[in-house]
């Protein structure tokens, strides 16, 4: 009969941000006609980044008012200059609604 290890080492990897790395994103905002970036900002996950990115275009639509607008309204890039995510019209006003419909 073979014997058993006398060690086993198990590896648990931890998330970056777990171990305290945040991850820079940067966000690209749709003005009318034109697009405007803002500088990098650090999140601990694609998760969180996109969270602030539909919180802050929620924002956005109420600037907009009753402004006819289709298409894209932010765009989430990586470091690399990757495009990761857009958030479109019709998924910032789902967002707004549901945030309207949220209890106090």
């Amino acid at each position: 009969m073979a014997k058993p290890p006398s060690k086993m080492r198990v590896v648990v990897p931890y998330s970056k941000a777990a171990r305290g790395i945040h991850l820079a994103y940067t966000f690209e905002y749709r003005d009318a006609d034109q697009a405007r970036q803002v500088p990098p900002a650090e999140t601990p996950s694609f998760e969180a980044a996109r969270a602030e990115a539909i919180r802050c275009v929620i924002g956005l639509l109420a600037d907009l008012g009753d402004d006819d607008m289709t298409g894209w309204l932010v765009r989430m890039r990586d470091q690399a200059g990757n495009e990761l995510c857009t958030i479109d019209v019709a998924e910032a006003e789902a967002a707004r609604q549901a945030n309207d419909n949220t209890p106090l």
